[in-house]
């Protein structure tokens, strides 16, 4: 499991949409889950973050990344 969450975290690091400074996934953008843009507006193929603390759902193996990252 440990290193399930490693992976977990390691994807969300890179990930556009991911907020450092607070460790959550912006809900106020949005991720083209392909090519990792971003945009602050909807758009096909673009998925909302969901702006949850990563610290909590990262270890919780019955969440999954909204974008299908994990």
């Amino acid at each position: 499991m440990k290193e399930e969450i490693e992976k977990r975290k390691t994807i969300c690091n890179h990930c556009g949409i991911y907020d450092s400074e607070n460790n959550l996934c912006n809900g106020r953008l949005y991720v083209n889950p392909k090519n990792n843009d971003v945009s602050d507006k909807p758009k096909n193929g673009f998925i909302k973050g969901c702006g949850c603390l990563l610290n909590r759902k990262i270890p919780d193996m019955s969440k999954h990344c909204p974008a299908n990252k994990w």
